[in-house]
């Protein structure tokens, strides 16, 4: 009973969203806008569950590393599991592979409830299974390392989280396509919130798009790639007109991602 009642308080504190006087602060947990996904078009997707239930999403890396956002590892313990090869929230396929946390690595710069640094590696006991399955063969994503990406480039957001309001949680994994905002359109939005140097913004002015909350932790990747270039973290409402999402830009950590990598020596 303790232990339900640990990791129950832990759900609460992973769920919950900070928020600002000025803005409707919240991190990221939906994809709101978007469509079904195909089976098996993301084998890097990952989800996070805690007793059972999905909380946030994740991307593969490695068999034996994921990436998620910090917000979803902070205050958790690590005593949450992640499911490689997963389309279905609620139906088994055969497909998904589960795997318990060894490790996880939260960036150093990060502060719990804040939005900078919000990037987490998480090491596995046991190591995902590359290529086997029928439907979601998992594989893993790379990590894009350009730090200028134009404005207007199309990226790809997926995730289980709710598609129309909270309680609406999506049970096929969906996907969305987001056009890049400028840092400088993107500062004018949220001022000093936003941070040039570790975040990127994607979506449409009119907004209807957005991630919002459940897909936080997912990646958001060069459409018809497997190159991540965020990670969902914050924004203000959800696909709401003239608030861009914000994402933790991987460019501005890759070095810290390899520096772990090489750390656990896996690279």
């Amino acid at each position: 009973m303790k232990i339900v009642l640990v990791l129950a308080a832990i759900a609460g504190a992973c769920l919950s969203a900070p928020h600002s006087k000025k803005f409707d602060f919240r991190h990221l947990e939906r994809i709101v806008g978007g469509e079904i996904a195909i089976e098996g078009e993301f084998p890097y997707m990952a989800s996070l569950r805690l007793l059972g239930s999905h909380f946030c999403g994740a991307f593969v890396l490695h068999p034996y590393v994921t990436v998620t956002a910090a917000h979803c590892c902070a205050g958790t313990g690590g005593l949450f599991t992640v499911v490689g090869g997963d389309y279905h929230r609620t139906e088994q396929s055969g497909d998904e592979q589960t795997r318990s946390v060894s490790e996880i690595f939260i960036h150093e710069s990060y502060t719990s409830g804040g939005f900078n640094y919000d990037i987490c590696l998480i090491q596995l006991r046991e190591p995902f299974v590359f290529g086997v399955g029928d439907g979601t063969q998992i594989e893993a994503a790379v990590l894009n390392r350009d730090k200028d990406i134009p404005e207007g480039t199309d990226m790809t957001i997926m995730g289980w989280g709710s598609t129309e309001n909270i309680l609406d949680q999506a049970l096929r994994l969906h996907k969305a396509t987001v056009p890049v905002v400028t840092d400088e359109a993107c500062s004018l939005v949220y001022g000093d919130y936003f941070v040039g140097d570790g975040m990127i913004c994607a979506g449409y002015p009119q907004g209807g798009v957005d991630s919002c909350q459940g897909d936080s932790g997912g990646p958001m990747v060069l459409k018809d790639t497997d190159s991540v270039v965020g990670i969902v973290s914050w924004g203000s409402g959800c696909a709401d007109e003239g608030f861009p999402g914000v994402y933790a830009e991987v460019a501005w950590f890759a070095d810290w991602v390899d520096g772990k990598m090489e750390e656990l020596g896996y690279n």
